[in-house]
């Protein structure tokens, strides 16, 4: 059962200013594994994710994160911040380039943007921004530090990606849970559809569907058909040679 019901996200969206809430479903893993499914997402995504709870001093964490399709990207080196990806900085444009000495305003702004609510029965982390801060980060928060080293390895100051699409393994009930988060409109019962949607595909991604069939239905909501067939040349080539 998906869950919460549209009943209970109309109540929620009353409690605050949330502009995302996730929406989740959950099934058993059998014998599926995190790297199996990583595996399949990267055919519906070149940027993917997983990370590993760590939770005190236990040798195995709980939860491992998988994420796929972001839905924005943020980078910034030598104070060269670009945006990529929906949001009130880019606007209808595809991207938003901008020098500036502050990236954390816009990180926040961004974080502001997707707020959503913790709710009660889900993971520790149900979307959001992934990435990493590089060491030479520090330069903007603290100005009187100089960082005059070779940047030998081309790292970024910051690289950010937010994911509104999260499969979740819970090792210790050996269940995934599929969170997808939810944009609230004013017509909330379209996109309540439209997101259950979207989880009932990744579901068929995880249960080995038919992935040329399964891309073409994805294609009519989320990917440009020329993107689409890119996939598919992609895919069939694959299939072809093994």
């Amino acid at each position: 059962m998906i869950y919460p019901n549209i009943e209970e996200i109309k109540e929620i969206v009353k409690e605050d200013d949330y502009k995302r809430i996730p929406i989740c479903y959950e099934i058993y893993s059998d014998t599926k594994t995190p790297i199996e499914v990583l595996r399949r997402i990267k055919i519906l995504s070149n940027h993917c994710y997983i990370l590993e709870s760590v939770e005190d001093s236990k040798n195995w964490g709980r939860y491992s994160f998988l994420g796929f399709d972001p839905i924005l990207e943020l980078s910034c080196q030598d104070n060269k911040l670009k945006i990529k990806g929906k949001s009130s900085f880019t606007d209808k444009k595809d991207s938003f380039n901008i020098n500036t000495d502050e990236p954390g305003k816009y990180i926040r702004q961004i974080i502001k943007e997707n707020k959503s609510p913790k709710l009660k029965n889900l993971p520790p982390f149900s979307g959001g921004l992934v990435g990493y801060f590089a060491y030479e980060y520090i330069k903007y928060s603290e100005k009187s530090i100089v960082l005059d080293g070779k940047n030998d390895d081309s790292f970024k100051d910051v690289d950010l990606m937010l994911f509104d699409k999260v499969i979740v393994f819970d090792n210790f009930k050996q269940k995934i849970i599929i969170i997808v988060n939810m944009e609230i409109k004013d017509d909330l019962v379209k996109e309540y559809e439209k997101t259950s949607n979207q989880i009932k595909n990744i579901v068929k991604v995880i249960k080995n569907y038919n992935i040329i069939d399964l891309l073409k239905e994805i294609s009519k909501e989320n990917i440009t058909n020329k993107k689409t067939l890119e996939i598919l040349k992609k895919i069939k080539l694959k299939t072809m040679k093994n």
